[in-house]
């Protein structure tokens, strides 16, 4: 059953992402969906917790982007579920549960993540004790994570765009997303959507990867359209948009340097990584950026 938080936003706080307003939402006859009488979306939710509330028209790119995600849910993740597993996915999990002020035994708080993937942030936000919501614009990989994360049973499943979410203002009390924004044909969408629905005093994360790091550059030349955004996702445009929205903090850290493997090398691989985070110019050699504050 879903958290009593996020029954609750879902309750009280649901909006149409078309229209941006909560008024026009009226309950059907199912009791499981509700319909925008100004534009006729229909969102719904099913009993284990897992919202639809795409808008009609979404752009081409997010057309892809689904579609892509819908595939890899088939195949079972692919390559990226091998990577969640690994010793930088620790390390960024790590950073997310930092900056965010997420710990076991700590206050209860909704935490809403742009771009679940396969659930391995999710995991390690549930595991703290808050109230997890996924944010995903591919139904079929919602779906998939749902059956392959039992400790997320209370959580809440978004099928909707990031630009575009069916949620009101100050919704949730953090916000992030890992490796998501550069999907996106304009990032900074993402960034101001996110922060629209997070809480004043609220944190947010967001790690991306650097745009010219050489596999995730040849990814973009093979899929341009998939990774649509990634020309357009560096540190400096993200912490100018948050400096436009006015946030009471921002900042931004380097992250990860070194490989996952051979495991024989990964206490040399954890003295490097340690060494280049203190050294003056360490971030120019850092695989991923981290922009992090309070709204």
């Amino acid at each position: 059953m879903m958290h009593p938080l996020l029954q609750e936003i879902v309750r009280a706080r649901a909006q149409c992402p078309v229209c941006a307003t909560p008024e026009h939402l009226r309950e059907e006859e199912d009791g499981a969906s509700r319909r925008c009488g100004a534009c006729g979306l229909r969102m719904t939710l099913t009993a284990d917790g897992l919202l639809t509330a795409l808008p009609p028209h979404l752009a081409e790119t997010a057309r892809e982007n689904a579609e892509y995600y819908d595939a890899m849910a088939r195949r079972g993740g692919g390559n990226l579920s091998n990577r969640s597993h690994s010793r930088n996915h620790l390390q960024k999990c790590g950073a997310v549960l930092r900056h965010l002020g997420l710990s076991a035994g700590g206050p209860a708080k909704t935490v809403l993540e742009f771009g679940i993937g396969l659930g391995s942030h999710a995991a390690a936000v549930a595991e703290t004790g808050a109230a997890y919501a996924g944010l995903d614009i591919s139904p079929g990989l919602l779906e998939f994570v749902q059956r392959g994360r039992p400790e997320l049973r209370d959580g809440l499943f978004a099928a909707a765009d990031a630009t575009a979410l069916p949620f009101q203002e100050a919704s949730f009390d953090a916000v992030f997303g890992v490796a998501v924004l550069h999907h996106l044909a304009e990032p900074l969408d993402g960034v101001r959507e996110l922060l629209r629905v997070l809480k004043p005093g609220g944190r947010f994360c967001f790690l991306e990867p650097k745009r010219f790091y050489p596999v995730h550059f040849l990814g973009y030349l093979r899929n341009p359209k998939v990774e649509v955004g990634t020309m357009k996702t560096t540190r400096e445009r993200i912490l100018g948009c948050l400096r436009g929205l006015h946030v009471a903090e921002a900042a931004s850290d380097p992250l990860i340097y070194t490989p996952n493997r051979p495991r024989a090398l990964v206490p040399v691989y954890d003295r490097v990584d340690r060494l280049l985070g203190s050294a003056p110019l360490g971030g120019l050699l850092s695989v991923m950026f981290c922009v992090h504050g309070v709204k």
